[in-house]
């Protein structure tokens, strides 16, 4: 029984060697062995090969498992899948789609827009690997700085979401992030003119590697690792550690890494927690769709976030602009000269005033300054200026206290016997929402950070 347990563990050792080269070479076989079928046969070369890999997956994640934590469960199937059919399959093939047609109305036939670089007349294989290695130079780029900028971080995010690993979540990808990634991984070889025989290898290559990169596979690699991107090494890349996972980055091979730094190997030790720092991120489709829309959204748990809510608060960043224009401008000259405004405001209701019965009586058409304002209209309680209130409203137009009709009271409460009836105009409603206007402004200024996502006012 002893013998038997001892040959199980030394099979699984040697399979955990042998596993890698084994896939990936009968992977690019079977391509080949269909593609030899001719080239209406194209499409089912570079599909074969994803179903096989998937399967092998499946099964060798129960067979020789990494972390048996990681076990997917309905959601996460659930949710890897939507990706696989959406984003991955989908997605590229309507950007193909797209391209041809643009190919076959602008580009004509056997188009390069950079001649004599590419080794046409080499074995198919080799261009492959000559592609694999040059479009992971871009991918690595692209990769670093979906780590280090802001904005293209936001997308990536998505990715990082993950908390454990398995062969479907390699497509697990924001679409906006795909769409990057399928123009620079493919445009420029389509400006050298590269066979669609080739790039499709290179597509197989890629998404061989992609699903054992990702997979909770117990495999060996020794220094395979210093050349191919294996999961020995990409599960460093998905810690929850900033200096763990800001490494790494090569998608097919690890050579750019090596070469520009970025290579991390703490050989003989086990990753720790995967994901964010967000343990709430979203893990439902829409919502990590959404998620991006969210600034720091993978470092704290904030309020859910929706497109509708998105466009409101672009239309608020547009109005806030607008607004800054506009105060900054008016409050620069106002301020230089704030008694000379103050006194053409009231000159400015004093003429439209003057004729009113409160006007005349205070002799309105002689006022041309301040001072003559100050002798001419007494300092009045609002016991005194009652009556003047109430017939301008019972009048239900302008002319007696004020020019302007009554639109609404405001009610006060105070030591008087009877509530104050403060008259509301036009006029009011209108320097009302200006200086509302202007108190967002100053504090969208101050801290826009709080405008993000919902917003809840307060009234009263």
């Amino acid at each position: 029984m002893r013998a038997s347990l001892n040959e199980t563990s030394e099979f699984k050792r040697l399979v955990q060697w042998v596993i890698y080269p084994l896939l990936m070479v009968i992977g690019v076989v079977l391509y080949l062995f269909t593609l030899n079928m001719g080239d209406a046969y194209l499409e089912l070369a570079t599909t074969l090969p994803m179903v096989y890999i998937m399967v092998a997956c499946y099964f060798l994640e129960r067979f020789i498992p990494y972390d048996s934590s990681w076990k997917p469960l309905g959601q996460d199937w659930k949710m890897d899948t939507a990706h696989l059919l959406l984003f991955q399959t989908l997605l590229p093939k309507a950007f193909k789609a797209l391209v041809l047609i643009f190919a076959l109305r602008w580009i004509p036939q056997e188009f390069q827009l950079i001649k004599g670089l590419w080794p046409h007349q080499a074995p198919i294989l080799v261009q492959a690997l000559m592609m694999m290695f040059i479009s992971d130079f871009f991918r690595y780029w692209i990769h670093r700085w979906s780590h280090t900028l802001p904005a293209l971080w936001r997308f990536h995010a998505v990715h990082h979401a993950l908390k454990k690993l398995y062969w479907l979540n390699t497509t697990r990808i924001h679409p906006v992030e795909k769409i990057i990634q399928l123009i620079f991984e493919l445009g420029p070889f389509i400006c050298l003119g590269v066979a669609k025989e080739v790039i499709a290898l290179h597509l197989v290559l890629y998404g061989l590697n992609g699903f054992l990169r990702h997979s909770n596979i117990y495999m060996k690699f020794g220094w395979l690792n210093y050349i191919f991107s294996t999961n020995e090494l990409h599960r460093w890349h998905h810690s929850k550690l900033i200096h763990e996972s800001n490494s790494n980055y090569g998608s097919d091979t690890m050579i750019w890494d090596v070469l520009f730094g970025t290579f991390f190997y703490p050989k003989n030790q086990k990753v720790g927690e995967l994901g964010l720092y967000n343990a709430q991120y979203p893990e439902d489709l829409n919502g990590q769709l959404v998620a991006p829309l969210v600034a720091d959204l993978d470092k704290e748990d904030q309020l859910s976030f929706g497109w509708e809510h998105w466009i409101l608060n672009v239309l608020l960043r547009v109005k806030m602009k607008r607004n800054r224009k506009r105060f900054t401008s008016e409050l620069e000259g106002d301020t230089h000269h704030i008694r000379e405004q103050q006194e053409q405001l009231l000159l400015q209701l004093i003429r439209k005033n003057e004729n009113t019965a409160w006007g005349k009586k205070h002799d309105f058409s002689s006022i041309v300054s301040y001072q003559d304002y100050q002798k001419r209209v007494p300092i009045n309680t609002y016991e005194e200026l009652r009556s003047w209130i109430m017939e301008q409203a019972e009048s239900r137009g302008g002319g007696h206290l004020m020019q302007e009709p009554i639109v609404m009271f405001n009610q006060t409460s105070g030591s008087t016997a009877q509530p104050k009836w403060i008259p509301v105009t036009q006029d009011t409603l209108d320097g009302l929402q200006y200086t509302q206007q202007m108190s967002t402004w100053l504090q969208y200024e101050y801290a826009p950070e709080a405008f993000e996502g919902h917003i809840m006012g307060i009234v009263s």
